[in-house]
């Protein structure tokens, strides 16, 4: 075994450049792969939400409209789809 002072060959030069350059290369595509996951999971996160508020919308738009209106049909029609939209 050769002593910590010495020199590497060519050889040990050139495997110990390929073994670093596959380790970085797959730290990158790691971090590739876990950026793509995190915009995923936002995405999904901003889909529900925005799902949540468009649900809280319209229950506030029936709301409104039955309380408001002073059409008969319409107010009937609002408290219909009122009383059947998700809470």
């Amino acid at each position: 075994m050769k002593s910590p002072s010495s020199k590497l060959t060519r050889r040990e030069a050139i495997v110990l450049s390929c073994v670093a350059a596959i380790l970085v290369s797959c730290s990158l595509w790691q971090n590739y792969r876990l950026q793509y996951a995190q915009l995923l999971e936002k995405q999904a996160l901003y889909a529900e939400r925005l799902r949540t508020t468009q649900t809280i919308i319209e229950s506030e738009m029936l709301a409104a409209a039955y309380l408001t209106t002073l059409d008969a049909r319409t107010r009937e029609r609002a408290r219909y789809y009122f009383e059947r939209s998700p809470r």
